[in-house]
């Protein structure tokens, strides 16, 4: 059974994406189901994150994000990734 997600991204960004997954052999749609079939197999977020802190910056994020999600400490924020796991019988390309 397939569902189709609708989210709104920048287009500039959208465009290079594709064309970096298209290098790749996949396109959007094969990528953001890695990504999501990666985070319920780890039960984390299944990527580091870099990002720079600035002192008295506004959050981008809501704050009932950091209420359901907390900080990010102990999500794997805070550790090296690992390699992907892919297990080929379970994703449809």
């Amino acid at each position: 059974m397939s569902t189709t997600i609708t989210f709104s991204t920048d287009e500039e960004l959208k465009n290079q994406a594709s064309k970096l997954f298209d290098s790749l052999g996949m396109d959007l749609t094969v990528a953001l189901n890695l990504f999501m079939k990666q985070a319920v197999l780890k039960q984390k977020y299944p990527c580091s994150l870099e990002i720079e802190l600035v002192e008295n910056a506004k959050p981008t994020y809501p704050d009932s994000f950091f209420n359901l999600f907390g900080s990010g400490k102990g999500l794997g924020f805070d550790e090296e990734p690992e390699d992907l796991l892919i297990e080929k019988e379970n994703i449809a390309l």
